[in-house]
């Protein structure tokens, strides 16, 4: 009798199989009394409220329009070659003014530079700061900093205390450190003002402006058609 009760075990096993066997196991359970585990009906979670959504940061068609013919920007560090070739790109589009209102360098100010604008030589201030540079350009909406890694964060901050009059920061330097960069996005986003780089070559609005050496020499601008809106 013992033999003929394992092989009908093994029988109900093989037939039902394993979850069978936990099943019956529950409900020996249950007639001893024990009660079992209570389900979750399904219907609690359609009781919770969603996540709410993030905001969306979609821009508007006027904040994509950072650059026209009309833009003017301060460039921090004393890069007379990428300054004479933005004069050279804004000769070529036929702009009106130079797109170049000022530069910055902490290290030597309260001076001129004479560069050419075309054929006529123009004279360039150079400030020691970003207040006397905003106080005397108010209209300088962007910025192209060429400071070091060393000095790109620090001078990045000051210039965000400015949103009124800056609208767009471009930083050319490589190796700032992540973390360093996470704060700098943040502040700009809070204080709605746009963030090129780092380690950025810059960027070229055709027919409009130029950042720092984008495009590379007026032979090259003039070869690929940037000069020409489009």
């Amino acid at each position: 009798r013992e033999t003929q009760e394992y092989k009908s075990g093994i029988k109900d096993n093989f037939l039902f199989g394993k979850h069978d066997v936990n099943r019956r196991s529950k409900n020996s359970e249950c007639e001893q009394g024990e009660e079992p585990k209570e389900k979750k009906p399904r219907g609690d979670n359609m009781n919770k409220t969603p996540a709410p959504k993030p905001e969306s940061r979609a821009l508007s068609p006027a904040q994509y329009n950072l650059y026209d013919k009309t833009t003017t920007c301060f460039v921090y560090g004393l890069q007379l070659k990428a300054v004479q070739g933005m004069l050279d790109f804004d000769c070529a589009c036929r702009r009106d003014v130079p797109s170049v209102a000022g530069i910055i360098n902490p290290f030597s100010a309260n001076h001129n530079v004479r560069l050419y604008f075309g054929s006529k030589e123009v004279n360039v201030p150079v400030y020691k700061n970003m207040s006397e540079a905003i106080q005397r350009h108010p209209e300088a909406s962007v910025i192209i900093s060429f400071a070091s890694l060393r000095s790109a964060y620090t001078s990045t901050m000051e210039m965000l205390k400015y949103p009124e009059n800056i609208k767009c920061i471009a930083i050319i330097a490589e190796g700032i450190p992540e973390n360093l960069t996470k704060k700098v996005n943040k502040l700009a986003a809070e204080k709605g003002v746009s963030i090129v780089g780092p380690a950025t070559v810059g960027g070229v609005k055709p027919g409009c402006f130029k950042i720092g050496n984008t495009g590379g020499m007026l032979d090259n601008i003039l070869n690929s058609k940037l000069y020409r809106p489009g």
